[in-house]
């Protein structure tokens, strides 16, 4: 079925793609990595970590915080907008 269904859209689709895919939605939305790993029936968090990197919001988002730090108060404002 994967197979089929990623031939039909043109990108490779395997079952697992969707564990890394709920690791992920689970981080970002701030989910403690032992509960995600207790979720996902992992012995310790080490075995979660390998499932999620640094999203791109994450990436921005740490972006954005580090720069507000150096940027004078008139230039973080139009960070907010």
């Amino acid at each position: 079925m994967f197979e089929r269904v990623g031939a039909q859209v043109g990108i490779h689709v395997h079952p697992h793609r969707f564990r890394h895919q709920f690791a992920q939605e689970m981080i970002d939305a701030g989910v403690p990595v032992e509960l995600v790993a207790d979720m996902m029936g992992h012995s310790t968090t080490e075995i979660t970590r390998l499932y999620f990197g640094a999203s791109h919001t994450r990436q921005l988002e740490a972006m954005r915080v580090r720069h507000r730090r150096r940027l004078r108060p008139s230039a973080r404002l139009s960070l907010l907008r």
